[in-house]
């Protein structure tokens, strides 16, 4: 009897003790590290779920660059342990790469730490980034979010971590889904009827498409509606002599379900286009009743590895851009175009 009251005592102080490691994480704040690697800063914003899930970004500078990523992982309650890798690159510099993370929960006073070490994932970091086939030790130093606006690197990560919050706040809202009907067996009549036109048919299609048309309207208006109340970031200002733009569009990174709609200034082109590897064209045209005009990127949906991410060559006066593109449900972002 006092073995079990012990071990009910001991799995009780357990479980009141897990830790949640929500928030945002600081390595290296002053831009030197003790263990003899100068000058590398990185932050890291976590989100945890009850299963210990966790999600987030990470920001790191090092060798004249900076780097983002999206983060996945799992901790472990049990050993304060998180283990964890970079999945979907936002932005990279030549000399970075993907990175796994093994770091464990310590308290030191009031303040918090994540403590361990992170190895480079993938050729290119082992044979380019600064931690070669070397492991980098990090210590992590969680910090309160009333001073989240202070710290390095916050101000780019912010439009991420602010749809990821909007993603996982859906998500909750949303609640249990409905369970599914049954459905009840239909008994054949005694005898058969037959219909000699199919009018009432004919007409129930039109109906079911006139619907459906109307709802498509109305989300579609409603979703132009709501791309006002987002920011839209500019990418690049061209000065060009043709209106006519050749535009590609795909997933160069982690095809994950993301979903994109495009506008020439204000007017819609394409509606929830699916960004997949292969190559989506699309041909515009610009306006002659102005010289300045504005392509712009709205995110539908955040995928299933966030942010909205899609890569854009554009061919106008015979020159062929490309550029990395990163929207999320606050963030839009535009080319601009001025004929000359």
């Amino acid at each position: 009897m006092l073995v079990r009251c012990v071990f009910v005592f001991l799995c009780f102080f357990n479980l009141s003790y897990t830790q949640d490691i929500s928030g945002l994480w600081v390595h290296d704040v002053d831009g030197t590290n003790p263990t003899g690697f100068d000058a590398i800063y990185a932050i890291m914003y976590l989100r945890m779920d009850e299963s210990g899930k966790v999600i987030g970004y990470t920001y790191d500078y090092h060798a004249g660059g900076t780097c983002n990523f999206y983060l996945e992982g799992e901790y472990d309650i049990e050993k304060n342990r998180l283990i964890a890798a970079n999945t979907k690159k936002i932005n990279k510099a030549f000399f970075h790469a993907r990175s796994r993370f093994k770091l464990f929960y310590e308290e030191i006073g009031d303040e918090a730490f994540l403590v361990g070490k992170a190895r480079q994932k993938g050729v290119h970091g082992l044979v380019f980034s600064f931690g070669g086939l070397f492991s980098i030790p990090l210590s992590y130093r969680k910090i309160k979010s009333e001073d989240f606006e202070a710290i390095k690197g916050y101000d780019v990560l912010k439009p991420y971590i602010d749809a990821l919050e909007i993603d996982l706040k859906e998500e909750k809202e949303a609640g249990p889904t409905l369970e599914e009907r049954p459905i009840t067996e239909v008994t054949q009549p005694d005898e058969d009827i037959e219909f000699k036109e199919h009018t009432i048919l004919e007409v129930e299609e039109t109906l079911t498409e006139l619907v459906e048309t109307n709802d498509k309207k109305k989300e579609i208006e409603a979703f132009t509606k709501s791309k006002d109340n987002r920011k839209n970031e500019l990418i690049i200002s061209h000065n060009v002599t043709s209106r006519k733009i050749i535009l590609e569009i795909f997933d160069n990174s982690r095809q994950d379900e993301d979903r994109i709609s495009i506008y020439v200034n204000d007017s819609l082109v394409t509606y929830n286009l699916e960004v997949t590897k292969d190559p989506k064209m699309i041909a515009l045209s610009l306006s002659e009743d102005k010289n300045t005009h504005q392509v712009l990127f709205v995110a539908n949906n955040m995928g299933s590895v966030p942010p909205n991410t899609a890569t854009i060559k554009y061919t106008v006066d015979g020159i062929t851009y490309e550029e990395e593109l990163f929207t999320n449900l606050r963030l839009s972002k535009y080319l601009e175009f001025i004929i000359d």
